[in-house]
């Protein structure tokens, strides 16, 4: 069970400058001018276009962006399933209030436990705590909110949950870390479990944690990472940096996201780049191959965010579509087609998004309109569409039971939540660890009010 712990995780969306990681604008794209000794973006993707595919090898269980590539034609699409057998007791379905309505503030899912920025400044934690995830309280997992307390007088402007850490980005540049820190994610030299501060990083606008390692948006556009390099994801060309290090080659970047043991950036000309594990195709660069230096994802243009999961990945594009590559084996892709993709293929009549998240096995999108729709794995009932399937994936983007009033959407280990402009969250999935925050450990259908976080 540990082994499987250790690979489940959600990397929000991290925008520079906004303290939601949600879409606030569109971006103008420019001509690409490619950065010396980084590869240039131009190829030109279709949606559907058949490309070549490949599906997860069992690769004796390494499920860790190392699989077998198996290449084929996607000119399949599976028929509309019979959704075969309901799984008993129903999806686990809550809701809780955070603050008032309007200023809702920030949500973010790790692999087992979830954090909360309430726009008091005020950062809450709950659910797994392996690994002090829950910000410097010991012992078991917790069902009910508990505070974290922030170091400094710096007030905590937005926040990203990671496998088993989050970061903290503070209003005045720098950002406090908390959790696990045996790669040295936490970035102070790899001691202790915090709060701490990030060492030496400074006029930070955005933060991004991935499986094992963390990666901050300066202001000036560069990238910095730090944590475990074991399929290059830092961009170093080192194993391990237990305090920042930047990321060579990167400039003009505007947005960053982190998978399990992959990296991304948006840069301001809508391109978007990856470095790290390429196992299942997460790169989205055609080759499956490991990279430890950024390479474009190939055709992807007019980007405005980026999103990785456990092996795939979700761009965000200026004119609302949603685009996904990597691993398939549960639909997160979302293009009604058998098989992953090593380059993006459009989520199926997804438009008018304004912010996404990649989870475990399954995407997650919120539309202009305050919907949140979602595809891939269900058997938790993560989708949020009010039912839990036990044979049947979900390969095209299903409306949740979530249909107006959503601004942020975030996604975990076999988790998803939403925030809503009534400063309430509903949250739906896998509640072994008390995700859900209403003190108890078991799914209902229905929701219910979490403790300890009413009021802003």
């Amino acid at each position: 069970m540990r082994r499987l712990l250790l690979i489940l995780f959600t990397a929000t969306v991290a925008f520079a400058d906004t303290k939601q990681p949600v879409f606030q604008g569109g971006l103008e794209a420019v001509p690409l001018t490619p950065e010396v000794g980084l590869p240039s973006a131009t190829t030109t993707l279709s949606p559907r276009e058949e490309r070549p595919t490949f599906r997860q090898g069992d690769a004796g269980g390494k499920w860790l962006g190392g699989g077998d590539i198996i290449f084929g034609e996607r000119n399949h699409r599976p028929s509309k399933p019979d959704r075969g057998l309901k799984k008993s007791g129903g999806p686990a379905m809550f809701s809780f209030s955070l603050m008032s309505a309007g200023d809702p503030g920030v949500i973010a899912a790790g692999a087992y436990h979830v954090v909360a920025l309430k726009t008091d400044g005020t950062v809450w934690a709950w659910g797994g705590n392996s690994d002090q995830q829950l910000g410097g309280v010991f012992g078991a997992s917790r069902a009910k909110p508990v505070q974290v307390v922030i170091p400094g007088t710096a007030t905590p402007t937005t926040i990203s949950a990671g496998g088993f850490h989050t970061l903290v980005l503070l209003d005045n540049g720098t950002v406090s870390a908390f959790g696990r820190n045996s790669e040295g994610q936490l970035g102070n030299g790899g001691v202790g479990n915090g709060p701490v501060a990030v060492s030496a990083l400074t006029n930070v606008s955005a933060v991004a944690a991935g499986g094992y390692h963390s990666l901050a948006l300066k202001a000036d556009g560069t990238v910095w990472a730090w944590g475990i390099s074991t399929n290059g994801q830092l961009g170093t060309g080192t194993f391990q940096e237990t305090t920042p290090v930047q990321v060579a080659g990167l400039t003009d970047i505007i947005a960053i996201g982190a998978g399990s043991f992959a990296s991304y950036a948006v840069k301001s000309d809508g391109t978007v780049w990856a470095w790290g594990a390429n196992g299942s195709g997460e790169l989205g660069d055609g080759t499956g191959v490991d990279q430890a230096t950024p390479v474009a994802v190939a055709g992807l243009v007019d980007a405005i965010a980026v999103a990785g999961g456990w092996n795939h990945a979700a761009a965000l594009k200026s004119d609302g579509t949603v685009w996904c590559w990597g691993s398939n084996w549960s639909g997160q892709l979302g293009d009604w087609y058998f098989g992953g993709s090593a380059t993006p293929v459009q989520a199926y009549g997804i438009t008018g998004a304004v912010g996404i998240a990649a989870g475990s096995d399954h995407t997650v999108a919120k539309r202009s309109d305050g919907s949140m729709w979602a595809w891939g794995g269900n058997f938790n009932g993560q989708l949020g569409t009010g039912e839990a399937w036990v044979s049947t994936l979900n390969f095209d983007p299903l409306p949740s039971l979530l249909d107006s009033g959503v601004v942020q959407v975030a996604a975990g280990g076999y988790t998803t939540f939403a925030l809503k402009d009534d400063g309430t969250i509903s949250g739906f999935g896998y509640v072994e660890y008390g995700q859900m925050g209403d003190g108890l450990y078991q799914g209902k259908p229905f929701p219910v009010q979490a403790f300890g976080l009413k009021g802003g």
